[in-house]
């Protein structure tokens, strides 16, 4: 038998036919990171992962997009690597890790979780994770349900031969929420709301879709709530369906908000900003908005509000039209007073442009 070599395709010659094959290389596990790569953690790795593009990599593995927000966070005497914002406004922590797990890294993440205002997804990455710590991931999501999200990521790089190397993240343990939308319909593991919200949500994703809308929400998911970029970090809009009127504090048929949420460290400055022009924001509106500013909650929220008969099903796309033209009325006149902090304020002239 003999082998002809040409670019990208073998052909065999036997005694019984000449077959023409694709040629392929192998893959080959690149297993020292540091060498030629990420010669640390927190100076060359952390940096990597933060910028945009490589987050995305790790966001397209969990099945949500991170903001990242800042990094080396200073919690106590220790530092948390990366600190970001998921579409629901929640901050994510994710600590990075060469080498095996360890129970020092395992308390850093739990008094992150503890430490840091509106945490709710920590992320743990590292290049090999011990049967134990996977199991310890495994309990902190069976006993924290929906309060909170525990992901173990494992870190690898692969290549080609002498070609670049790719980075891969593989989900060693992840939350039991994280499930598609249509399997927990069938399994039935929603209490009846929910899984009439979910299909509630889906519905609504359906008609922005076949409308081309320019309002883009997330997946959707078993909520009374659906997020939406707002134009700055910290800020989203959110589309609510829900039964109970906070303002009434009361049970209603059914309720639709179309809300400015604002959330992490600057959330009550920016609130505060907003609120000294809020004249000029409810005239460009054209109607008197709920300003919620809670003394004992980080979260602040700008909203509209609607009574609905909810489970009628047919009263649904009415329901979505005026979601829709809300969340476009919010996106165009917020912005424009995104930028005037407090300070500005005061020396501003008039509403922006």
């Amino acid at each position: 038998m003999g082998w002809e070599v040409r670019p990208s395709r073998v052909t065999v010659y036997s005694r019984f036919e000449v077959t023409t094959m694709a040629e392929f290389g192998r893959l080959e596990r690149v297993t020292d990171i540091r060498n030629g790569y990420w010669p640390t953690e927190d100076g060359d790795f952390t940096p990597w992962l933060a910028l945009p593009t490589n987050m995305q990599l790790l966001a397209d593995t969990l099945g949500f997009d991170i903001e990242v927000q800042s990094t080396e966070v200073a919690v106590g005497p220790y530092a948390a690597d990366i600190v970001g914002i998921d579409p629901d406004g929640n901050r994510v922590v994710i600590e990075n890790q060469f080498g095996k797990t360890n129970h020092d890294h395992l308390g850093k993440l739990l008094t992150y979780a503890g430490s840091l205002d509106s945490v709710k997804t920590v992320v743990w990455i590292a290049e090999r994770f011990t049967e134990e710590h996977r199991a310890a991931v495994d309990w902190l999501n069976a006993v924290s349900g929906e309060g909170a999200a525990f992901f173990a990521v494992q870190l690898e790089l692969w290549r080609i031969g002498t070609s670049l190397a790719a980075p891969k993240f593989n989900l060693i343990s992840w939350p039991n929420v994280a499930v598609l939308a249509e399997h927990v319909l069938e399994t039935g593991t929603l209490s009846p709301l929910k899984q009439q919200q979910l299909k509630y949500r889906t519905a609504f994703k359906q008609y922005l879709d076949e409308k081309s809308s320019t309002v883009h929400i997330q997946k959707p998911r078993a909520q009374h709530w659906a997020n939406a970029a707002a134009g700055r970090a910290g800020t989203h809009l959110a589309a609510v369906v829900g039964t109970w009127d906070e303002e009434s504090h009361k049970t209603v048929a059914g309720l639709n908000r179309v809300e400015l949420v604002l959330d992490g460290p600057m959330a009550k400055q920016h609130f505060a900003s907003l609120a000294e022009h809020r004249e000029e924001i409810e005239g460009a509106l054209g109607t008197n908005l709920i300003w919620h500013n809670p003394v004992n909650a980080h979260m602040c929220r700008i909203y509209l509000k609607q009574l609905v008969d909810f489970p009628d099903a047919s009263a649904w796309p009415t329901q979505f039209a005026w979601l829709e033209d809300w969340m476009k009325r919010f996106r165009k006149v917020f912005p424009g007073y995104f930028d005037l902090t407090p300070a500005d304020a005061e020396s501003a002239s008039g509403p922006p442009s």
